[in-house]
């Protein structure tokens, strides 16, 4: 199926979601309170150890910078170092960059290599 296609990107719990929350500084199609608690919801999508979306959303994070507690900024700051395991889902990240233009540069910084989708992006 095409990425564009996918329920995780459109889907009630998806992607999407998430980028469009921190774009706004409001939650949007969640039940929490505020978009840092969107943001570790995301992180936490698909299989924990390899977090495959949470580079999407920390350069959201970074380009509309929502508001957030000095506590929360030192947790994302944290969570920007990877382990090992960490292996992101590059699948998204050109429709990502065609709604999300400003996000274009910040994806193209993050590295490719053996994971998902990686080989063949051209943003």
């Amino acid at each position: 199926m095409e990425p564009g296609l996918e329920e995780q990107f459109w889907g009630a719990r998806g992607i999407l979601r998430v980028l469009l929350t921190l774009q706004a500084d409001r939650v949007i199609g969640f039940r929490l309170t505020r978009p840092y608690e969107v943001l570790r919801a995301g992180m936490q999508m698909g299989s924990l150890a390899k977090q495959p979306w949470s580079h999407l959303f920390l350069a959201a994070w970074d380009a509309y910078r929502p508001t957030a507690t000095p506590a929360q900024d030192q947790w994302i700051a944290a969570n920007r170092k990877r382990s090992p395991e960490h292996c992101p889902d590059h699948r998204y990240d050109a429709m990502t960059s065609a709604f999300f233009p400003e996000l274009r540069w910040r994806l193209n910084d993050i590295g490719r290599g053996q994971c998902i989708g990686a080989d063949d992006l051209e943003i």
